[in-house]
């Protein structure tokens, strides 16, 4: 049996055989590496020839060369053992990891248990090449689920022959066979089957199945949502994307509905070549109205949004109360540990006049304002 040096120099050769910019440059070339390190170790420990304390003894011997790269320190060379024994059995996804930054791989590695839902974030790595602060929050706030829900309603919902959306929706997700579906699950699932039931209602399934998520907005925008076209992409079928702020949550679930129909008008204005909004999408013009009251919504008028304050017109609203589920949404979101008032956080603007001169001006709708030219009490116009 060669001695402990021997193999110490026999893993060192395999680690140099990777140029040291490939780290950056080379997915490829570094999760090589990080295979066939993890494999030697692997074989090692299942042999019984190396222990815990020989691992740490070569990765100080490792460090001497590579002047301390925490790439090979102990924690980083474990994460190599169980890169080779996540995918040893799997030649896809040991194939398809290596397209993907050893930090992503890494994190993948930490934070998702099962194959399927691995090719699902590694397909999504490769594909928006996602950084890996960018992967760790998509984890976290469990795309993949939300995905997995998104394309499997349209499944159920959507077949060849379909009259109408079925209004029983109790048991209507048990075919997904996934029994640790978080809570948050099933509140997106709500808002899935409510895009389904307004699309077959107000645009007779013209809208393509977006994927549907609940997330925070990077720019509060007033209208509690967000629509992106063509923002995800897969198996090679680009999908647009649907987002609604956590916030809306605590509104009741007719005015959820507002939220979500406002933005399948966006959804619909893209897809038909509409111009429907100005000024990096703030402001909503006369063609968004036009076609908001064609599909359901009644519009009011502010002059920061334009036409972008909407609710459900009488006919929509009756007939979302007599084919869903109208109880509000359970889920809420903490602010700091504490719950929220039930209050959506973005505040409502409103415009004001001088009844004497007309002077006008924007403000919180709670605003008191004097007209110092005047001096009287400036009105509520909106």
């Amino acid at each position: 049996m060669n001695s402990l040096t021997d193999q110490f120099e026999e893993l060192m050769s395999v680690i140099r055989k990777a140029p040291r910019n490939a780290k950056r440059a080379l997915n490829t070339v570094t999760n090589e590496m990080c295979w066939d390190v993890g494999k030697y170790l692997s074989e090692k420990r299942k042999a019984g020839a190396w222990g815990d304390s020989t691992v740490v003894e070569f990765s100080k011997h490792a460090r001497v060369e590579f002047r301390d790269d925490e790439g090979l320190s102990p924690q980083n060379l474990y994460r190599m053992v169980q890169y080779y024994e996540a995918y040893a059995e799997n030649e896809f996804l040991s194939t398809l990891s290596r397209e993907i930054t050893w930090s992503n791989n890494r994190i993948i590695l930490t934070a998702v248990k099962t194959d399927k839902e691995r090719e699902f974030y590694i397909q999504l790595a490769r594909n928006s090449d996602l950084s890996a602060r960018k992967l760790e929050s998509l984890i976290q706030n469990d795309i993949y689920r939300q995905s997995l829900i998104s394309t499997e309603y349209a499944q159920l919902f959507l077949e060849d022959g379909t009259e109408a959306i079925t209004p029983d929706f109790d048991n209507i997700f048990d075919s997904l066979n996934e029994p640790e579906l978080a809570f948050i699950n099933s509140e997106n699932r709500r808002l899935c089957i409510t895009f389904l039931y307004l699309n077959k209602l107000v645009f007779n399934n013209a809208l393509p199945i977006p994927l549907i998520t609940i997330k925070e907005a990077q720019k509060k925008n007033h209208c509690g949502g967000l629509f992106v076209k063509d923002n995800w992409n897969k198996c090679d079928k680009i999908v647009s994307e649907i987002s609604i702020e956590p916030d809306v949550l605590s509104l009741s679930f007719i005015e959820v509905c507002a939220v979500l129909l406002h933005q399948m008008i966006h959804y619909f204005c893209k897809l038909n070549k509409i111009n429907a909004v100005t000024n990096s999408g703030r402001y909503h013009n006369e063609s968004f109205k036009e076609q908001a009251e064609k599909h359901g919504l009644i519009c009011e008028y502010e002059s920061e949004l334009g036409w972008g304050i909407t609710k459900l017109n009488d006919e929509t609203e009756k007939n979302v109360k007599a084919n869903l589920d109208n109880k509000p949404f359970e889920l809420k979101k903490n602010i700091k540990g504490k719950k929220t008032s039930g209050k959506p956080s973005a505040k409502i603007k409103k415009d004001h006049k001088c009844p004497t001169c007309n002077l006008k001006c924007t403000t919180n709708a709670e605003a008191k304002l004097l007209c110092l030219k005047c001096n009287v009490e400036l009105v509520s116009i909106t």
